[in-house]
């Protein structure tokens, strides 16, 4: 052996370089001395730049994250390194995401020393090295990699470097996993070196020129052809080659699920999204000859298929998903291809042989951009404010103007506001909007630093629900991001709960006890105070928002922040995924009330009232339009629904069979007066706190709008007096307001 310090450990972070690695994303353990050392002494001579930067991450679903966010940007595989068996199960939902998302990346991690009575360098010498050896490590990754192998000297190492990495590079891409144990990762060798151009991923496949011939004539010949695509944009040049197909043949594009932008949104061909729809796509059932390009699930058969004698043509790098173990789409014809190269042939084929009918493609040009406008107007008219309150897609409206001049790179995982994301977000430019392709959440936290890394530039921001930020350790995020100069925006959604546990129950059982009573344990309520991790931890910009009005102003003091060098948390308040809180109901007799409203189609309709049996507000559901609701027993409103939207309010089921009584016509203090009727009888010990005269008299026989009741004074838990008046929100937490300051969260317009 030379002079030179040069051990295996050596040996792989060269071969890391040479195959152009830039970054490994760590998270260190007792198995990592060997490269820590072998760190250490680079710098020391003076070579630690010819190296990868180590990017330090507190959580390894951050570190993988960011790895996969910096692929998906830049189309470059970079490392993940974690600690043995324990910090392999870590990476859990984030390597899903990577095998899904067909991003490749290399992930290592140390394994336990197999010798014990110091007979080599990183013998073991500490109690875990007993507890983390098992029996198979790499089994733990191996349902989600492409690839695994274990490390057994340093005289190949850099051979098993660079094949790992030219199988996550080959389509379809995805994760590979190696390991090394203490005493190999110690080893000394001499130093040596391979040509990594001999390990360069296999290059694109073509259509056989028979199976162009077919989809292009097919296309060409069809009535109402539709293309659709999933994941097609992140190749950014594919996208010009579905646009140039669309234009030629005035094809339709519908986005199924996407992860990117495989389409711009302006194009008139663009004919929307569909996603966990529950209604067939008639654009869908219409279509006579379908082209699925990269795409996973472009229906869902149950509730969303193309006609029987439609014929569909599947183009993808693996066109038959064979890790999938369920799955059928049923096509004429499966052709493994790359998308951009399969879509130009096609394109060619057809300008070249002349197959386009113009006067055909000018109706379905002229009908298809009919379409297209009206989907947009329709889209257009929900932007705005729902009773005083911020909605999905209000929301996404502002964010998308508040971006209008910047160049911006959307990270997005909203789930079940994915839809009003898609449509309102209007993507035009391709690698401008990424998501993580598969279905374990928390990625994009992660993700926005290696989107940084990648992109130094460009403006990036996140749009997460906060179940999504919160699955995504903000605190370990937030800390990374600011420790490498990684700043990023993160707006979410907060709806204050798992609404996607919610809209799955109903889909089954739709009239099943969880519905009657809106009992589904998916609540976050008290609500957090979601910015304020992020202050914490990253020194963040944070602000929550209730207020519409005040929504664009805060996404600009945010911007600006980002701008200037820190990270921003925006947490938009939208209604809650319960239509009442879960907390004790008091069962009292339901009342059928008749109410008058002149803005309401017909002058009178019927609603429901109950009460809850704790103080604070009552639900976020819908009240009826022009009443102000009284405050009764405990200081507590009545939640009030319009008849058709029960279900919603959280009234589908019975309050019991006891006689209804007829209120006509009804007054906020008749409802509290036979409420309070109701509570003697059932408990004639209670003492009411209900005052009649904090109760607006209606006027010309009908409730004032905006009559409100004054504040009242409750006591606390711990006896002193607690105010739960409308200025303030009982079950909110102290957060941060727009003027940056710690104190009691705003109330909004609700």
């Amino acid at each position: 052996m030379g002079d030179r310090y040069y051990s295996t450990s050596t040996a792989f972070l060269e071969a890391l370089a040479e195959a152009g690695i830039r970054y490994m994303f760590a998270n260190l353990g007792s198995d990592h001395p060997g490269l820590i050392e072998a760190l250490a002494q680079a710098r020391a001579e003076g070579r630690r730049p010819e190296l990868p930067e180590l990017i330090v991450c507190p959580h390894e679903t951050v570190a993988l994250s960011a790895a996969h966010a910096y692929a998906a940007v830049s189309g470059e595989p970079q490392a993940v390194l974690v600690h043995v068996d324990a910090g392999t199960q870590n990476l859990g939902g984030a390597v899903h995401n990577a095998a899904r998302g067909r991003i490749p990346v290399l992930i290592f991690a140390g394994a336990a020393p197999y010798t014990m009575d110091g007979e080599l360098p990183g013998s073991r010498n500490e109690f875990i090295h007993w507890l983390q050896d098992v029996r198979d490590q790499r089994g733990i990754l191996r349902n989600y990699t492409k690839y695994d192998n274990e490390i057994r000297t340093g005289r190949n190492v850099k051979q098993l470097v660079l094949r790992a990495l030219q199988i996550a590079r080959s389509a379809p891409a995805g994760p590979v996993y190696l390991v090394g144990p203490r005493e190999v990762m110690e080893e000394q060798v001499e130093p040596y070196t391979l040509e990594p151009g001999l390990y360069t991923p296999v290059a694109p496949m073509a259509l056989a020129p028979e199976v162009t011939d077919e989809i292009a004539t097919a296309l060409a010949r069809a009535r109402r052809p539709l293309v659709i695509t999933s994941y097609l944009g992140r190749n950014p040049a594919a996208v010009g080659e579905l646009v140039q197909l669309a234009d030629a043949l005035a094809v339709p594009v519908i986005e199924a699920s996407p992860n990117h932008v495989n389409f711009p949104d302006t194009h008139p061909m663009h004919h929307g999204y569909h996603w966990h729809t529950a209604a067939q796509n008639p654009l869908l059932a219409e279509a006579d000859v379908i082209l699925v390009a990269d795409s996973d699930v472009p229906w869902i058969p149950a509730v969303n298929r193309p006609a029987d004698d439609a014929v569909i043509y599947c183009i993808d790098s693996d066109p038959v998903k064979e890790q999938l173990p369920l799955w059928h789409v049923p096509a004429r014809r499966f052709a493994a291809a790359d998308s951009r190269v399969a879509l130009a042939q096609i394109s060619v084929f057809i300008r070249e042989h002349g197959l386009a009918a113009e006067e055909l493609v000018a109706a379905r040009r002229a009908e298809n951009t009919a379409i297209h406008d009206a989907q947009r107007a329709e889209w257009a008219t929900h932007e705005q404010p729902r009773d005083g309150v911020i909605t999905p897609e209000y929301l996404t409206a502002c964010v998308r103007d508040a971006l209008a001049d910047k160049d911006a790179l959307l990270l997005v995982e909203t789930v079940t506001n994915q839809r009003a994301v898609s449509e309102h977000m209007r993507a035009a430019r391709p690698g401008s909007m990424i998501g993580s392709g598969a279905s374990s959440l928390g990625w994009a936290g992660g993700g926005a630093i290696g989107a940084k890394l990648a992109a130094p530039d460009r403006t990036v921001v996140c749009l997460v629900g906060d179940g999504c930020y919160l699955f995504g350790v903000p605190s370990a995020a937030q800390w990374a991001a600011r420790r490498y100069g990684a700043p990023a925006l993160t707006v979410i959604y907060n709806n204050r709960g798992w609404r996607a546990p919610k809209n799955s129950t109903l889909a089954v059982h739709p009239d099943g006890a969880a519905a009657a009573a809106d009992d589904f344990n998916v609540s976050f309520e008290p609500a957090a105070d979601l910015p304020g991790i992020a202050q914490a931890a990253g020194g963040a910009y944070g602000v929550n928002v209730s207020d519409p009005a005040e929504l664009p102003q805060a996404l600009k003091d945010a911007l600006a922040a980002v701008h200037d060098g820190r990270s921003a948390v925006v947490a938009a308040h939208l209604p809650g995924v319960l239509a009442r809180p879960r907390w004790p109901v008091q069962e009292l007799d339901e009342v059928a009330l008749r109410v008058r409203d002149e803005r309401h189609p017909h002058p009178w309709f019927r609603c429901r009232a109950r009460r809850h049996d704790r103080p604070g507000p009552a639900a976020d559901g819908p009240v009826v339009p022009g009443v102000e609701v009284g405050h009764v027993e405990r200081h507590v409103p009545v939640p009030v629904a319009q008849r058709g939207l029960t279900r919603r309010a959280g009234f589908a089921g019975r309050l019991g069979a006891r006689p209804v009584q007829q209120l006509e016509p009804v007054t906020v203090r008749r409802v509290n007066e036979h409420l309070d009727a109701q509570v003697q009888r059932l408990d004639p010990e209670r003492k009411l706190r209900h005052q009649p005269e904090h109760v607006a008299e209606p006027r010309d026989g009908r409730p004032e709008v905006g009559d409100r009741q004054p504040d009242m004074v409750q006591p606390g838990p711990d006896g002193a007096p607690v105010s739960h008046g409308r200025s303030a929100r009982p079950g909110r937490t102290s957060g941060m307001t727009r003027s940056g300051r710690t104190g009691r969260a705003r109330r909004g317009s609700r």
